[in-house]
C-alpha cells in the first residue's frame, strides 16, 4: 500500500484536501503547483473522519464509473488477451494519476448535502442559544492573537464565573455550532467565542449565530492576504464584529495596531481602546519585559495595579489587557486578577520555553506565524541578552503578493538580532529572507540552509553551544 500511495497518492491528495479545509479552489491551485509531489503525509496523517470516508468512497465510485465503459469496450475487443490486459492496466494506472479530479467532483457532489447539514446544526445551535437569556457572549477576532487572547480571558474570568470557550481552533460556523450543542449548559454564565474568517461576510455570519454583546478586535496584519486580496478587505471583514454588537454592547480595540487606528467605527455600541504604546482607555504602564515574563501596571480610575505574567513578550501583555479590562468591569477583584494572570502558562507551541537541555534554552513558537507574531518573537529573542541567539524558520505563508517584501523586512530584523540562522526550505520565502539578511549586514557565514525541519534539527548539535537560545519560528504543515 505504501508503494502504491507513493506512485499514486490517492490518500495523500485526500490528506492535502483535508489540510486545506476541503476548499476546492485552493485544492486545485495546490495540485497545479505540486502535482508531482509524493510522500505527502510527512508530519501528520490523514484523519478518517466520516466526511473523509464518504469522500473516499464517493470518489472511488466516480472513478470506477468513469473507467467502466472504456474498460468494458476494451475487454470486448478482438485484441489479444495479454494485450487487452496490459492496455487495461495501463489505462487504469494513467487515470489514477488524475484521481484528484474525482476527489474534487465528490466534494462538489456532496456540497449541497453539507450545506443542508450545516444549516440544521446552525438552526439547532441558534435555538438552544436563544434559551440562555442571561448568558454573556464575548466574540474575539483579528488577524493575530485571537486564540491567546481567548485563553487568557477564559482563565481570568473563570476565577469568578462559569465560563465556556470554543476549544482549540473551533472558530468556524460548524465548530461553534457543535460547541453550543455539545457543551453549553445552564451553569455557564459567559461564552467566549473565537471568530475566524476566510472572506467578507464570514464574521457577520458568525455574529448572527452567537449574537455577542462584547467584542474584542486584536489587530490586522497580512495573514491570509492571499485569500482576501488586500489589507482593506481584511480590516473590513474583521470590523464586522463591531457592527454586529447591540446598542448597549462594548467593543475593545487594540490601538497599537496602525490599521485599526485608521478605522472610523460608526457604531452605536461603546468603543474602548487598549494599548501598550498609544494613548488609550486601558494602557499598560511601566512595562518591564524580561527573559521569563513581564511586569506592568494599569491605572483604571487613577488606582495603580501591578501585574506579573510568565507569558513571553510585550505582545502577550497586549493580549492580557482586554482580559483585565473585562475582569475589572465584571467586578473581579485585583487580587484574583493578579493571581490568575501570574498562573497562566504559555499555550503549546506559542512562545513556549522547552527545557530540553540544562545548557540550552529552546523557545517553541512553531504553531503558526504571521508578520506581527514573527517580529514579536524576534523581540522576545532579543531580551536574552549576553547569549547567542539562533533562529530556525521556514518563513510564513498566505501573504499573497506581499510575501517577498514581508520576508525581506523580517529578514533584516532577524539579521540585527540573531547570531545564527537556519532557513528551512529553498523557495521564494527563504530567498527573500536571505536578501533581507544581506541588507542588515548579517554575516552569511552564520547562515545554514536545510531542506526540512528534520534536517535543521540534525544541524543543531553541530552549531549550538552552552547557554545558547534557540527560537523555532513556525512549522509549516504538509501542504507547503
Amino acid at each position: 500500500m505504501k508503494i502504491f500511495n507513493l506512485f499514486f497518492p490517492v490518500l495523500g491528495w485526500l490528506y492535502i484536501f483535508q489540510l486545506l479545509d476541503y476548499d476546492r479552489n485552493r485544492f486545485i491551485f495546490w495540485i497545479t503547483r505540486h502535482w508531482s509531489k509524493r510522500k505527502l503525509e510527512r508530519k501528520n496523517r490523514l484523519k478518517f473522519t466520516p466526511k473523509v470516508c464518504i469522500l473516499l468512497f464517493l470518489s472511488i465510485f466516480l472513478f470506477l464509473a468513469y473507467v467502466f465503459y472504456p474498460s468494458y469496450n476494451l475487454l470486448l475487443s478482438s485484441l489479444d488477451d495479454l494485450l487487452k490486459l496490459s492496455m487495461l492496466v495501463l489505462f487504469i494506472l494513467l487515470n489514477l494519476q488524475i484521481f484528484f479530479i474525482f476527489i474534487w467532483l465528490a466534494s462538489f457532489a456532496l456540497s449541497p448535502l453539507e450545506k443542508i447539514v450545516l444549516l440544521i446544526y446552525i438552526q439547532k445551535a441558534r435555538t438552544k442559544l436563544s434559551r440562555f437569556k442571561q448568558l454573556k457572549i464575548i466574540g474575539i477576532t483579528g488577524s493575530y492573537g485571537k486564540t491567546s487572547t481567548k485563553e487568557i480571558l477564559a482563565q481570568i474570568l473563570a476565577t469568578e464565573f462559569k465560563v465556556l470557550k470554543t476549544p482549540e481552533n473551533y472558530n468556524t460556523p460548524l465548530g461553534i455550532a457543535k460547541t453550543i450543542l455539545n457543551q453549553l449548559n445552564a451553569d455557564h454564565q459567559i461564552f467566549i467565542v473565537e471568530l475566524a474568517a476566510h472572506k467578507k461576510g464570514d464574521i457577520r455570519y458568525l455574529c448572527d449565530l452567537v449574537k455577542p454583546q462584547i467584542g474584542i478586535l486584536t489587530g490586522i496584519t497580512e495573514q491570509h492576504l492571499e485569500r482576501f486580496g488586500s489589507l482593506q478587505k481584511i480590516a473590513e471583514t474583521k470590523s464586522e464584529l463591531a457592527y454586529s454588537l447591540p446598542k448597549n454592547g462594548l467593543m475593545l480595540i487594540n490601538l497599537d495596531d496602525s490599521h485599526l487606528r485608521k478605522i472610523k467605527f460608526r457604531v452605536e455600541s461603546e468603543i474602548r481602546g487598549y494599548s501598550l504604546k498609544n494613548k488609550s482607555d486601558f494602557q499598560a504602564l511601566n512595562l518591564e519585559v524580561g527573559e521569563r515574563g513581564s511586569v506592568f501596571a494599569v491605572s483604571p480610575g487613577g488606582e495603580v495595579m501591578r501585574f506579573t505574567t510568565h507569558l513571553l513578550g510585550s505582545h502577550n501583555v497586549l493580549n492580557c489587557l482586554p482580559a483585565l479590562y473585562l475582569g475589572l468591569a465584571l467586578g473581579i477583584s485585583f487580587r484574583k486578577l493578579a493571581s490568575a494572570l501570574s498562573a497562566i502558562k504559555p499555550l503549546p507551541h506559542r512562545l513556549q520555553i522547552i527545557d530540553s537541555s540544562p545548557n540550552v534554552t529552546v523557545i517553541d513558537d512553531a504553531y503558526s506565524s504571521n508578520p506581527q507574531g514573527f517580529k514579536a518573537a524576534l523581540e522576545v529573542l532579543r531580551n536574552f541578552s549576553g547569549k547567542r541567539k539562533i533562529l530556525i524558520t521556514p518563513g510564513m505563508v498566505e501573504l499573497g503578493d506581499q510575501e517577498q517584501k514581508i520576508h525581506g523586512e523580517v529578514g533584516r530584523l532577524a539579521g540585527q538580532i540573531c547570531d545564527l540562522i537556519v532557513l528551512v526550505g529553498k523557495n521564494r520565502r527563504t530567498r527573500a529572507f536571505k536578501e533581507g539578511l544581506q541588507h542588515s549586514n548579517f554575516d552569511l557565514l552564520n547562515l545554514r540552509e536545510a531542506i526540512s525541519l528534520d534536517d535543521a534539527q540534525k544541524i543543531l548539535p553541530h552549531i549550538t553551544k552552552k547557554d545558547d537560545v534557540i527560537l523555532f519560528e513556525n512549522d509549516l504543515p504538509d501542504q507547503y
